[in-house]
């Protein structure tokens, strides 16, 4: 018998929501009143990362009670950048929603898009995380889904030819092939907004912080789809996405700390042959050298930072 949607349900799923900021004032007063304020008993926690703008006092404000919405936020102020996997799992510590909506600060909810993943999830038990479909500010699909990345593609990625020939080169695992709109079990769609199963988190555990930055969301996946709970995207819900604005901030950083983040997920999926195990130490030599380059390149042509 198929489950009854969400709101013919006499008492919804609780929600809990994780939101990870660091600089985020430009765009995080926007996330939080796009929330779904209208869920009873919603829990929102925002973990801060030391933000030196006004991300602190925005919070400091939505953690006041207000007349306009039922339930407010909880701050959570570290006193140093954990980065993103840490802060993550200190939302999750105290998150107690049956399902867990991961989001982005700049993420803007648009109308009943979490009505529609819960009641995806709802209607389709046997699926641990699901995806909306990404907008930009101007309204086009904004791709968001990949695959989980081999060999051949870690190498193709360290080439630096999908960045400058981006309109020839074409990397299988970023699934060129996928237009983003049609329903779909994918591997491995970006953190910047997911509807997360408590059962399914409940298997796999929190985030592991060797990803501190990036390639966390990759490795989670990961993890969930080798314990049997699959993953779907779901297009009919729509979020718009103000892609990476404090990433781009800070761009140095986030060169590097992707390439690391690259390394410890080959290391630690993809060598359980002796070969591939002989090849991460070549791997993470071209990884060090071809972020060298990019930074480098960043500081010659800083007007190419988008795509370096």
């Amino acid at each position: 018998m198929k489950p009854k949607p969400l709101q013919d349900l006499p008492e919804r799923p609780t929600l809990s929501v994780i939101i990870v900021t660091f600089q985020s004032a430009g765009t995080l007063e926007k996330t939080l009143q796009a929330l779904p304020w209208h869920w009873p008993g919603l829990q929102v926690t925002v973990i801060d990362n030391h933000s030196t703008d006004r991300t602190p006092e925005l919070l400091k404000a939505w953690a006041q009670p207000a007349h306009d919405r039922p339930g407010r936020i909880t701050p959570i102020y570290n006193m140093r950048n954990r980065y993103y996997a840490k802060a993550v799992n200190q939302g999750l510590t105290i998150s107690t929603g049956d399902y867990i909506l991961l989001v982005g600060p700049d993420v803007q909810l648009l109308p009943s898009a979490v009505d529609s993943l819960a009641d995806y999830l709802h209607t389709h038990p046997g699926v641990g995380v699901v995806a909306p479909q990404l907008r930009t500010v101007d309204g086009q699909i904004q791709p968001s889904c990949r695959r989980f990345p081999g060999w051949g593609d870690a190498w193709l990625e360290i080439s630096g030819l999908p960045r400058l020939l981006p309109g020839h080169v074409k990397p299988h695992w970023k699934m060129p092939d996928f237009d983003h709109t049609e329903k779909a079990e994918v591997e491995q769609p970006e953190a910047s907004c997911l509807l997360i199963r408590r059962q399914a988190l409940d298997a796999v555990g929190p985030m592991d912080t060797r990803f501190p930055l990036f390639f966390n969301d990759v490795d989670w996946c990961f993890r969930l789809r080798a314990a049997q709970w699959p993953i779907h995207f779901f297009p009919k819900a729509k979020v718009r996405h103000i892609k990476g604005g404090s990433v781009y901030n800070a761009r140095a950083l986030s060169i590097w700390k992707s390439h690391q983040g690259f390394y410890h997920f080959m290391k630690k999926h993809r060598t359980k042959s002796s070969g591939h195990a002989l090849l991460l130490p070549c791997f993470g030599l071209i990884l060090i050298a071809s972020a060298l380059l990019r930074y480098t390149t960043l500081l010659l042509l800083p007007t190419l930072r988008h795509r370096i």
